[in-house]
């Protein structure tokens, strides 16, 4: 008999005390200088790419052609906010599945800018995900890009 099918929601939003042009552009531009290493699938990486158009990927860069796709940009809206699409795959935490990301940029009024992340999960999920993708955003994006973002220049 096959697992259920069940779909979880992970929310989080994250203060970062830079301005909401530079957490974009750390975000969709830098993203090799912030990604955490533990976090790459594969074992030599070269590079992180997300490309912030339509139809651009989210992925690591093995080199010659190799890599792992993370995400699909399904929506960009410049400077503010973006959808993907991704797939769970059994070897990377027993779950079979789509995920959808949303993650939206607004000012805080202080000079300061909110991430919301909202990531959507459907199909075959192990029992703990939701908590594990927290965890996972959370020292992803609340630690790494945050702590770029708020580095000096």
């Amino acid at each position: 008999m096959d697992p259920a099918l069940t779909s979880l929601r992970v929310e989080l939003e994250i203060p970062i005390a830079a301005p909401r042009a530079r957490v974009w552009n750390a975000l969709v531009t830098e993203t090799s200088s912030w990604w955490r290493a533990d976090f790459y699938v594969g074992k030599s990486p070269k590079a992180f790419h997300f490309e912030a158009k339509v139809g651009g990927r989210v992925y690591e860069d093995w080199g010659e052609g190799n890599g792992f796709l993370w995400y699909t940009v399904v929506e960009v809206e410049s400077g503010v906010a973006l959808r993907l699409a991704g797939h769970l795959m059994p070897d990377s935490g027993n779950s079979l599945g789509t995920t959808l990301l949303h993650l939206r940029l607004e000012e805080d009024g202080a000079g300061g800018t909110s991430l919301f992340v909202v990531n959507l999960l459907f199909g075959q999920l192990a029992p703990g995900l939701a908590k594990a993708l927290e965890s996972m955003w959370q020292m992803l994006l609340g630690e790494a890009l945050k702590a770029h973002c708020e580095r000096p220049a």
